[in-house]
């Protein structure tokens, strides 16, 4: 899966160098290119919603790029930096909505907010995180693609801005504005735990319970810092714990409901079973969905180029950073319980199966069992898909209503069809089923998952920037002037 990723990423961004040809990855330049054509690209200082498609664009090459030091919340921590950064930058200007970490007061005396640019300032803050997450700890090698990267990300400043005058008051001080933003970011995340240091997983002794070390699952524990490296592993942006993130344990294994999805996993997640059940259909979801490593930036960017989104501008930077960071939250939240829990996967389970298990679970003992996808290293329960999409899909759904249609490309089959869906609970659903259908995941870890996602972002959408009471005052005044 990230093989894949890390190919693209590197096939683009040869591209961006013989070509300068800047177009968004997967299906959503093309429909970035047509809404160009017909005359509804950026003016002036207008931000829309392809202008931060385009910077979510570098994003999720970028962050492919740093391979993922730590486990997959290296893409969603970049994530929530840069649409922080982007958010503080146009908000200072526009001072809507409560600041995340750069107060109005904390900007330099010679930084004019009055005629700062608002899309010069957003460009260069985004420009600065992205830059910034290639500046590893002294325990991280350089990276190789750095230079690359910075290229990428100074490119896309260019085109953004092209159209000031650089030597223009609102040029400057839109640069010098998104300049301190993009840093203070920085600053703000330099010691967040991450990438989390490595400790040691205690192997299970029971069937069910996670091991690692055997001949079918030897890898060693993904992300095993996980547990122990802060309440989340790597420091949340809008958590401190809590019942919010609480998931509640998995099934029993004697219980009737774990067994029907103990068979329906043996028909349908099975890759060489005479009893499979599966079909062209069912592979295909399995397989369309399993790269969600980072696939949440890339679902944004389809999302924004495929949707009828009304929101511009400050409006939607809140909307998107408040998303990123319900996602990495989300996330964070899962590997503690993952390590905590530290139930078995399908691919142990079958095969370490009593045969005189209570519940008749021993029936289905199967030496060879082998899923239809590849089971990552770490514990079954509770579902990082389900985690990181659930945040993805209730953030939009607070902001664009539930039966937004939109369309998505697979980001580990890129030659599988484009889907389409008409709202967010049908992505939903299809993202946590299709765990089961690859063999990796029982049933119960997705809604597991999704309900603790749902509980996160409902926290950091009701304590983080919100509309400021001069906003709200003036907004009712025009209210009643109408």
């Amino acid at each position: 899966m990230r093989t894949l990723q890390r190919s693209r990423s590197a096939a683009r961004a040869a591209l961006v160098l013989l070509s300068l040809v800047f177009s968004l990855a997967f299906g959503a330049g093309l429909a970035l290119a047509a809404e160009r054509d017909a005359g509804n690209g950026p003016t002036g200082d207008d931000l829309t919603r392809f202008d931060i498609a385009e910077w979510h664009d570098k994003l999720y090459e970028s962050t492919n790029a740093l391979n993922s030091p730590g486990g997959g919340s290296s893409g969603l921590r970049g994530w929530a930096m840069m649409a922080l950064a982007m958010f503080e930058a146009s908000n200072t200007i526009d001072r809507i909505y409560a600041p995340y970490a750069v107060s109005p007061a904390s900007i330099p005396d010679g930084i004019d907010l009055k005629i700062a640019s608002r899309r010069v300032a957003v460009a260069k803050a985004a420009q600065v995180v992205l830059d910034g997450l290639f500046a590893p700890p002294p325990s991280q090698p350089k990276n190789a693609l750095a230079h690359l990267r910075r290229f990428a990300h100074a490119s896309e400043f260019a085109i953004h801005t092209a159209a000031f005058d650089p030597a223009s008051p609102a040029y400057v001080n839109g640069v010098a504005l998104g300049n301190f933003v993009g840093q203070e970011m920085l600053k703000n995340r330099a010691d967040d735990g991450h990438p989390p240091a490595d400790t040691k997983v205690v192997n299970g002794t029971d069937w069910n319970q996670y091991q690692y070390g055997l001949p079918y699952f030897p890898d060693p524990p993904q992300s095993s810092g996980y547990t122990s490296v802060r309440p989340f592993g790597v420091a949340a942006f809008g958590l401190a714990g809590g019942d919010v993130t609480f998931v509640v344990p998995p099934l029993d294994p004697d219980s009737p409901e774990f067994k029907a999805q103990w068979e329906e996993l043996y028909r349908y997640g099975t890759s060489n079973s005479s009893r499979s059940a599966r079909t062209a259909e069912t592979d295909a979801t399995a397989r369309f969905h399993d790269g969600n490593f980072g696939s949440q930036i890339g679902n944004t960017i389809d999302i924004l180029a495929s949707a009828d989104i009304r929101q511009t501008g400050t409006d939607l930077l809140r909307i998107i950073a408040l998303t990123a960071m319900s996602a990495h939250d989300a996330h964070a939240s899962h590997w503690f319980w993952k390590y905590h829990y530290r139930f078995g996967r399908p691919i142990t389970q079958y095969r370490q199966v009593p045969a005189d298990q209570p519940n008749g679970l021993g029936v289905l003992h199967d030496d060879a069992w082998q899923p239809v996808l590849t089971t990552s290293p770490n514990p079954e329960y509770p579902s990082g898909h389900a985690a990181r999409t659930g945040a993805l899909t209730a953030s939009f759904r607070k902001a664009f209503g539930e039966n937004l249609t939109f369309r998505t490309i697979s980001f580990s089959d890129p030659t599988a069809p484009p889907r389409t869906y008409t709202s967010f609970t049908a992505l939903q659903d299809e993202v946590m089923i299709s765990r089961t259908y690859g063999g990796v995941h029982w049933r119960h870890s997705g809604p597991a998952g999704r309900d603790m996602a749902q509980r996160v972002t409902d926290y950091i959408w009701s304590h983080y920037l919100q509309k400021t009471a001069s906003a709200d005052a003036e907004t009712k005044e025009k209210a009643d002037a109408k």
